[in-house]
């Protein structure tokens, strides 16, 4: 009586091997767009957290009666306090970089980077960068920095477009006059 060997053929392991690389092919590039949608979504999303925190700072400004002040903050008074400490404003809002000690803009937005007093800090998916008005971009902020940047993979190219610019108002001009600009042509 001669036993029978079950298992898979060689022409049944290829087929299943040839499908599976098939199913690969077609999926991969469906997955590989659903990420760049999300950073794309991602971005949009930190914008609307800065405008916020922008507008909420403008607000409690003009409770203090303070909006109007061309720069404002720990050394600058008269100030406006928080629970997270004395905000850094110009015209009502957020300094992009708080070189002064207190409160800027990525403090209120809590996207990471700000270590409170009790030396607790969160980590963050986020590459946070500030600027000057010539355009580099540095991971530690300084005096002078007007724009903060949010974004992904922008601090080893901080050319890269997959991004939220912050720019502080002006200590003269308009009290609306931050800006939001989002790019995402490299996401």
């Amino acid at each position: 009586m001669k036993k029978r060997v079950s298992g898979f053929t060689l022409v049944e392991l290829v087929v299943v091997i040839v499908v599976l690389g098939i199913l690969a092919v077609t999926a991969l590039p469906k997955y590989l767009n659903l990420q760049r949608d999300a950073r794309i979504a991602a971005v949009h999303g930190a914008a609307g957290a800065l405008h916020d925190a922008a507008k909420l700072a403008y607000s409690k400004a003009a409770i203090d009666g303070i909006e109007n002040e061309g720069r404002s903050g720990p050394k600058s008074p008269p100030y406006s306090e928080t629970n997270l400490g004395i905000l850094e404003l110009k015209r009502g809002y957020p300094e992009a970089y708080a070189e002064d000690g207190g409160v800027g803009i990525i403090q209120l937005t809590d996207f990471g980077g700000f270590v409170p007093e009790d030396g607790s800090g969160a980590s963050t998916d986020w590459d946070i960068c500030y600027a000057s008005r010539s355009g580099n971009c540095y991971p530690e902020g300084a005096t002078g920095n007007g724009e903060v940047r949010v974004g992904f993979d922008i601090l080893e190219d901080d050319l890269r477009k997959c991004r939220v610019r912050y720019i502080e108002a002006e200590d003269k001009g308009f009290p609306d006059a931050y800006q939001i600009i989002i790019e995402t042509q490299d996401c």
